[in-house]
């Protein structure tokens, strides 16, 4: 599967409604395609996933390949904590022509090792695609270690490892412990700090409307410029300091909406941006190009 470099975790465009815009999202598509993207992470964390019913989750994967049409690679997060809902989703990826499907691991009920690695084995046998693990231990509170991730692969057959987590040092072990597995980083300030290490590409929210930064960032560093790339993440973290200021993903969507492509507010129960909060992304708006 070619998936690689900076790949957006896709945003999810909504109305005044807070229903899905999916103009606004064939737009996005076509825009970050434009730009360079390596691929793209469909209905994740970013896509607000969790907050979305069956028919929302599955007509944005629609769109998306349709949109696609095979010019970068696809992979659909499928993840639920009812597995017969992970594997619904995945087997309808599929079918739209997803190349791969992710997951986080099953939460809220502190599942063991065996059982994670049964609800992945699952979703693995129900499609012929290859599964990017998603480990995100700040959000699912599930943090996965060098030490899990073959037990995992014993049942299922993982490709690659979505690693949103500070800690390089364990990120570093699965890359020595686990060579064949593909890493891709999901924290945006991290990036620079991360790409020693060997990683496959990153994926994360910034990157639906930073696309051009970090792409800069990862030639500079493969070329050796390591200063030129460390003081292009100093400019994204300036941004990215702004975008903290509310939720990394409502200043995704209010920067895009500036930038011409319509996405609205987060869906409730998250509250709309502040105008002072909207005051410090413009702020920034320069450094995001």
């Amino acid at each position: 599967m070619n998936f690689k470099g900076i790949i957006p975790a896709l945003i999810t465009p909504f109305d005044e409604r807070h229903e899905v815009n999916y103009t606004s999202l064939r737009r996005l598509v076509n825009r970050l395609i434009d730009q360079g993207v390596g691929g793209f992470y469909v209905c994740g964390s970013t896509g607000e996933c969790f907050l979305m019913d069956d028919d929302e989750r599955k007509q944005i994967v629609e769109v998306v390949t349709e949109e696609v049409h095979g010019r970068v690679g696809v992979v659909v997060h499928v993840g639920s904590i009812n597995v017969r809902k992970a594997v619904e989703y995945a087997r309808h990826a599929q079918s739209c022509g997803a190349d791969g499907v992710s997951s986080v691991p099953p939460f809220y009920f502190k599942f063991k090792l065996p059982e994670i690695a049964n609800y992945y084995g699952a979703i693995s046998d129900a499609v012929d695609v290859p599964l990017i693990i998603y480990n995100i231990p700040s959000l699912s509170g599930v943090a996965l270690t060098a030490d899990d991730i073959p037990v995992i692969r014993n049942k299922a057959n993982v490709m690659g490892i979505k690693y949103t987590s500070y800690d390089l040092y364990e990120l570093e072990k699965i890359k020595r412990k686990i060579p064949d597995l593909k890493l891709y980083y999901g924290h945006d300030e991290m990036f620079c700090s991360a790409l020693p290490i060997g990683l496959t590409g990153a994926i994360g929210s910034t990157y639906n409307v930073m696309t051009k930064k970090f792409i800069s960032i990862q030639n500079a560093f493969e070329k050796g410029n390591t200063e030129e790339a460390f003081r292009l993440q100093a400019e994204a973290n300036t941004v990215l300091d702004a975008m903290l200021k509310g939720d990394v993903k409502a200043g995704v969507k209010y920067m895009l909406s500036k930038a011409g492509i319509p996405c609205g507010d987060m869906r409730p129960p998250f509250l709309p941006l502040s105008e002072a909060k909207k005051s410090a992304l413009d702020a920034v708006l320069p450094l995001a190009d």
